[in-house]
């Protein structure tokens, strides 16, 4: 009786274990199948991080530095993909070397330097190195978790794969600004990591150490490697860094348990080590320049000004454009809002500056996104609220609610294009592989699992308070309501299969 419960066990967490690799597999094909990249205009990447890599490439510039003609041709309108093999093939003239800042660091063009420096001077060589971390991190999540946890990789290969469906994937700001494995996407490398480190501290937290010997060294090692993919992705987008704060409020609890507190104390020693070595590896691969122009760090200051720009009522009152004359840049001064907006407040402190059309955009690279425009932006930002609280308040809660609600909508929108076909096969083969697993759990399973998406979700919500929700910049949100979304219908598949495995022959202590 015993040799059959343990073969039908084996036989289970086996049968999780390929549905979970499977899950990656599908969505890896349906954005190969998709092309989403080869159609897409990289808007961001574009103007700085690609032209970056084509100069390391190509010419083997130093790292994060790019060639003026580069970007030239990369903004003239042209397809990227095809100007990108144009490019790669092609002799081109050579104009003068500047950094590559655009307010978010270097941590983007140094990656797409280096993966095209190993994969070519391609697009879907980002694509490819995207689908590859993702798979390295769903391997590692797969050797630590076989119980109900492993739901969370069929819930988010799912979730992706809708994604790429639904207005989300299709829609052309989304395509154009937000392609899968640009700067804006890549922080969904984050998502399995997070999780891997946040169940491993939440299971020291329950007083349940390993139990076979050397076990607790294995699982450091994948923990490691778990945060390093990790850092990795809050380098290159730091939006999804709430996910960290949920990992540290689980190790916080962790050490609150006598057992297990030694373990909680090395895990998070090494998880501490290995970000800093990450963090370390970057800063000695860039120029000094980032640090002493105040550019490693992504721009705060600049997003939160504009974010509170996206709004009808902006500006909220006759007294904020007289706050910051910058009529050389623009006549109207700062009625418009956007990125323009935050230029006009820096400018208007900097009449110094040519503003005008012809030499705007040297005089963006040369002196925008540095520790001086972040500190005026941040000034620009508490004079706005001062002088017009009530408006700001409104403008928080009411409008930025309601751009989230629309947006999440957005999000589970289907809307008739090209690039829907060829993923739909993929989305039908996930949906049965996601059944297949949601009926291999108990009900109570995925309830275990509610807490922490419900959780992961509602900070999702933060970054599009602090800037804006958008379809190609909260792709982070509307991947955890659709990860909330499936772990219902999976919850009900498994109730409705009534199945009650054995606790103990699961249980990844001591399976």
């Amino acid at each position: 009786m015993v040799t059959a419960l343990s073969g039908s066990t084996m036989r289970r967490v086996g049968l999780r274990i390929t549905l979970a690799l499977v899950s990656w597999a599908l969505f890896s094909a349906a954005v190969l199948f998709q092309q989403q990249y080869a159609v897409s205009g990289w808007i961001g990447e574009r103007h700085h991080a690609l032209p970056a890599a084509l100069s390391y490439t190509l010419d083997g510039a130093p790292l994060t530095m790019m060639d003026l003609n580069f970007r030239r041709e990369l903004m003239s309108g042209e397809n990227p993909r095809d100007l990108i093999e144009r490019l790669a093939k092609a002799e081109t003239p050579r104009d003068r070397l500047v950094f590559a800042n655009d307010g978010i660091g270097p941590a983007f063009a140094v990656y797409a330097s280096t993966v095209m420096k190993l994969l070519g001077p391609h697009l879907v060589s980002l694509v490819l190195a995207f689908l590859a971390l993702l798979g390295t991190s769903t391997l590692a999540f797969v050797a630590r978790y076989q119980d109900g946890r492993l739901l969370i990789v069929p819930l988010l290969y799912l979730g992706l794969t809708v994604m790429l469906i639904t207005m989300a994937g299709t829609d052309p700001i989304a395509v154009n600004h937000g392609p899968v494995a640009g700067e804006r996407y890549v922080m969904m490398l984050a998502v399995v990591p997070a999780f891997h480190l946040i169940f491993e501290f939440l299971e020291l937290a329950e007083g349940r150490i390993p139990s076979l010997a050397g076990s607790e060294w294995g699982r450091a090692g994948l923990l490691i490697l778990q945060s390093a993919i990790l850092m990795g992705a809050l380098l290159l987008r730091g939006a999804i860094a709430y996910m960290l704060l949920v990992t540290v409020l689980a190790g916080a609890r962790a050490l609150r348990q006598p057992k297990a507190r030694r373990i909680a104390i090395t895990y998070g020693a090494c998880v501490a080590v290995t970000f800093a070595v990450v963090v370390g590896s970057l800063a000695a691969s860039v120029p000094s320049y980032w640090f002493e122009t105040g550019r490693f760090n992504t721009n705060v200051w600049h997003r939160l000004f504009v974010g509170m720009t996206f709004t009808r009522n902006w500006p909220y009152g006759d007294d904020i454009p007289k706050m910051f004359p910058c009529t050389a840049f623009s006549p109207s001064g700062l009625t418009m809002g956007g990125d323009a907006a935050a230029w006009c407040a820096y400018l208007a402190s900097r009449p110094d500056l040519p503003a005008d059309s012809r030499h705007f955009d040297e005089t963006v690279l040369a002196h925008f996104y540095d520790a001086d425009y972040d500190h005026v932006l941040r000034d620009a930002f508490f004079k706005v609220v001062a002088s017009h609280p009530k408006e700001f308040i409104i403008y928080m809660v009411v409008w930025k609610t309601g751009r989230w609600a629309l947006t999440l909508l957005d999000g589970l929108t289907l809307r008739a294009s090209p690039l829907v076909t060829p993923v739909l096969p993929f989305l039908l083969a996930q949906l049965l592989a996601f059944a297949v697993f949601a009926r291999t759990l108990r009900s109570r399973d995925v309830i275990r699992l509610r807490p922490v998406l419900v959780a992961v979700f509602a900070l999702s919500l933060l970054p599009g308070y602090a800037f804006i929700a958008g379809l190609h910049i909260s792709s982070d949100g509307i991947l955890f309501m659709l990860m909330g979304l499936g772990s219902v219908a999976a919850w009900a598949v498994a109730r409705k299969a009534g199945r009650d495995y054995d606790r103990g022959a699961l249980n990844p202590v001591s399976a």
